[in-house]
């Protein structure tokens, strides 16, 4: 960029550095879909999940902003992997940083973390009048909690459900 003031010409160069990013991170156990903390948004890069004290594992799906056939690569854990698929990720303690990557063909790269909290959990059966009537239960992010083979629900320390009984 020149710029001329006084009659002095100045010359400036700018460099653009990209941050290589993701276009969407979610989380799940089994066949349910976590809750990351904040929501996901690429120029987020810190997010953390909570779950029950009893999770081994939870998998990770990164999923990178350009296409793999572009130059893109995603590491989960040090660990490359494919387009589309997903890592699971073994928990190591009471907290898991799990860290995910973001490599360009160009050298530029962006890094996200996903802190994996474990917490207290509570089982609960809800006993109904009558006894087919139908309950939803969500937490405070609207997400539903269904209940497990035996009819119990996982509730997680520190947050808030609502529950809906319904009968037919």
């Amino acid at each position: 960029v020149e710029v001329a003031s006084g009659g002095k010409t100045q010359n400036y160069v700018i460099n653009i550095v990209r941050t290589r990013s993701l276009s969407a991170l979610t989380a799940s156990m089994g066949n349910q879909v976590l809750t990351i903390s904040p929501a996901f948004k690429n120029s987020i890069f810190e997010y953390t999940v909570d779950v029950p004290e009893s999770a081994a594992s939870v998998t990770v799906n990164p999923t990178a902003y350009g296409a793999y056939a572009e130059g893109y690569e995603v590491k989960v854990q040090g660990e490359a992997i494919n387009e589309g698929k997903a890592k699971e990720v073994v928990l190591t303690g009471a907290k898991t940083a799990i860290d995910i990557l973001v490599y360009h063909k160009d050298g530029t790269q962006g890094s996200y973390t996903l802190t994996v909290d474990r917490v207290a959990e509570s089982r609960v059966t809800f006993k109904t009048t009558p006894e087919n009537a139908l309950v939803y239960l969500v937490d405070s992010n609207g997400v539903r909690i269904p209940a497990d083979s035996n009819g119990q629900y996982t509730l997680l320390s520190g947050n808030e459900y609502t529950y809906t009984i319904t009968a037919a």
